[in-house]
């Protein structure tokens, strides 16, 4: 599980916009939007899912940054999903 300790040590980054900003700069944004659309581990997707969530909600730069990269609909995919699920 050794995404799953990446994404929880992105919890601890993204608590103030400059960590946002490396986040993104870093190329990690990236990584966890493919983590978000790969149908091979749920807790994974579960998991990018909220830290791409996390990264949208800093400034409009964030949240443009996201909406810009196409990745809003995948996240926005994965919510109604599990909305679904839960029915």
């Amino acid at each position: 599980m050794k995404q799953l300790n990446v994404l929880e040590k992105f919890y601890l980054m993204v608590n103030n916009n400059p960590q946002i900003d490396r986040v993104i700069s870093s190329g990690l944004v990236l990584i966890l939007h493919r983590y978000l659309v790969d149908e091979t581990d749920t807790s994974i997707q579960y998991e990018a899912s909220w830290a791409l969530t996390n990264v949208a909600s800093g400034s409009s730069k964030h949240t443009n940054y996201i909406v810009g990269n196409e990745i809003h609909n995948s996240v926005l995919s994965k919510a109604i999903a599990e909305l679904r699920h839960h029915r």
